[in-house]
């Protein structure tokens, strides 16, 4: 069983860490050593404190107290905090060690999120590129999801119907302009959409 539970424990697609109560590292896997860039023989018998920057030491060692004191698992999302470890964005969860009702030790598990960050990242930079480019065309632009609430107002939108985008956002045309004026829109919509790539209105 043992034997099981250490090649759980070591091929788990996370990093893992045990600490004692003072905040000793007592085990971790090789994906820890991983994503840390530290050998067990650097670790084991060590705390965190002397391994990361004070700043988030600090924010480790609050962490440790929150989960000792209330039994309860933490989540945090920063860079990695290693000293040693190449510059990544982690979720880090602190859960309590149980022997009964006591809390004897403490875990840690890292996952990596960067190319799911850097990703975010990547979409945000596009969508303030394009958002630039629209708000500098001659034309109103106006974008709407599948109930037909804005979702996007350029600023000739802004200009022209005299109102920020922030007061469009989520509302439908006749939540905006009343049933009446709405159902202009929506006529000129249906002709829109019936005609072929290159026509216009």
């Amino acid at each position: 069983n043992e034997e099981k539970l250490s090649a759980v424990f070591d091929n788990v697609p996370v990093g893992l860490s045990l600490r004692d109560t003072e905040g000793r590292i007592t085990l971790i896997n090789r994906h820890w050593t991983a994503l840390t860039n530290l050998e067990k023989s650097e670790v084991i018998g060590r705390q965190v404190s002397e391994l990361v920057p004070p700043e988030r030491a600090r924010q480790y060692l609050e962490n440790d107290r929150r989960v000792l004191e209330t039994g309860e698992a933490v989540m945090d999302m920063m860079e990695t905090p290693y000293l040693a470890a190449r510059s990544k964005t982690v979720v880090i969860t602190v859960f309590p060690i149980r022997r009964g009702t006591e809390v004897t030790g403490l875990g840690t598990i890292l996952i990596d999120i960067s190319e799911r960050t850097q990703a975010e990242r990547r979409l945000e930079e596009q969508a303030t590129v394009l958002s630039t480019v629209l708000d500098t065309v001659p034309a109103l632009v106006v974008v709407r999801d599948e109930h037909l609430r804005i979702t996007y107002a350029n600023r000739q939108a802004e200009s022209h119907y005299h109102r920020s985008a922030e007061q469009m956002m989520g509302r439908t045309m006749a939540e905006i302009f009343g049933s009446d004026k709405a159902a202009v829109f929506e006529d000129f919509q249906s002709q829109a959409l019936q005609l072929d790539a290159g026509q216009a209105l």
